[in-house]
C-alpha cells in the first residue's frame, strides 16, 4: 500500500494526517519543525521559547532534535545496508539540519510575514521517510508500560547501583550517567519518541547483566539480584519479546568494563 501512495504522488493528502501520530526518528522531527513555525512578527528564538523555559532547557531541546537527525542517520544506514535506495533522503538530509538550526533565518530578527521552520518540500520528504519507516518497520515498535512504571524500573536500579560493593567508582558514574540521561528521555517521551528510552536501556541492561554474570563466577549470590533487576528494566521498558535479546548481547565486551 505504501509503495501506491508513493507512486501516485498521494503521500502529503492521504497520510499527513496519520504521520504525526507516529513514533519513528522522521515523523517526531516533522513534528517538532511544524510547531517551530515562526509566527508574523517572531523569529525562531521565541518561536521555539515554550513557558517555563530557561536557556539550559531552551537549548537541551534542540540537542534532542539533533539526536532525531543522528536517528534518522541511523535508519538510512540501516536501509542502505539492506539494498533499499535511500539516495533522495540522504540528499535531503542538510535541508532537515538547517531546519533545525534556524541556519537561513536570523535567530533575533522578527520575520514580518512569518515563515515555516522547513520549505514544504523538504518537509514532505520527511513525513514520507516517516510513513516508509513505520510501514516498512525499519524502527522497532517497542509496546512499553506507563512511564510511572518505567521511572520505577529505572529507580530500583538507581538504588542497587548506589548500594552495590566491590563496584570501581567510575563504572558506578557511567551506569548512573546511564541512568540520568535515560530518565531526561523518559521526561520528553511524548515529544522525541522513544528511540533514547530503547538505546539506553539496551546499554544499561547489557552492563547489568554482564555484572551478574561476572558477579556469578566468583560465586557471589549478590549475581540474582542484578540478573532480575536488569530482567525487570527490560520487560518494564522493552517488552518481554526483547528479554531474551539484550541479555544474549551482554558479551566480552561489557564484561571487560565491569572487571
Amino acid at each position: 500500500m505504501l509503495v501506491m501512495i508513493l507512486e501516485r504522488g498521494a503521500f502529503v493528502s492521504e497520510v499527513s494526517s496519520t504521520v504525526l501520530a507516529m513514533t519513528n526518528p522522521a515523523s517526531l522531527l516533522a513534528k517538532q519543525l511544524e510547531e517551530w513555525s515562526i509566527p508574523q512578527g517572531h523569529h525562531p528564538q521565541s518561536a521555539r521559547t515554550l513557558e517555563g523555559d530557561n536557556d539550559l532547557t531552551f537549548w537541551q531541546r534542540h540537542g534532542r532534535a539533533v539526536g532525531l537527525l543522528m536517528e534518522i542517520e541511523r535508519s538510512l544506514g540501516g536501509l542502505e545496508a539492506a539494498g533499499h535506495d535511500v539516495h533522495s533522503w540522504w540528499n535531503a538530509l542538510p535541508h532537515w539540519y538547517r531546519a533545525v538550526f534556524a541556519y537561513e533565518t536570523p535567530w533575533t530578527a522578527g520575520i514580518p510575514n512569518g515563515r515555516e521552520a522547513i520549505q514544504s518540500t523538504h518537509m514532505d520528504m520527511l513525513r514520507m521517510l516517516g510513513t516508509f519507516l513505520q510501514y516498512a518497520s525499519a524502527t522497532p515498535q517497542f509496546k512499553p508500560g506507563g512511564v510511572e512504571e518505567m521511572l520505577a524500573a529505572v529507580a530500583e536500579v538507581e538504588d542497587l547501583i548506589k548500594v552495590s560493593v566491590e563496584m570501581d567508582d567510575s563504572v558506578r558514574h557511567y551506569m548512573l550517567s546511564l541512568i540520568w540521561e535515560l530518565r531526561t528521555c523518559l521526561d520528553e517521551i511524548d515529544i522525541f519518541g522513544t528511540a533514547g528510552p530503547r538505546r539506553l536501556t539496551f546499554e544499561l541492561a547489557g552492563v547489568m547483566f554482564s555484572r551478574a554474570s561476572g558477579l556469578e563466577d566468583q560465586g557471589s549470590e549478590a549475581s540474582a539480584t542484578w540478573r532480575d533487576k536488569a530482567r525487570r528494566l527490560v520487560s518494564t521498558m522493552l517488552g518481554a519479546a526483547s528479554l531474551k535479546m539484550v541479555e544474549g548481547a551482554a558479551g566480552e565486551g561489557f564484561k571487560a568494563i565491569i572487571q
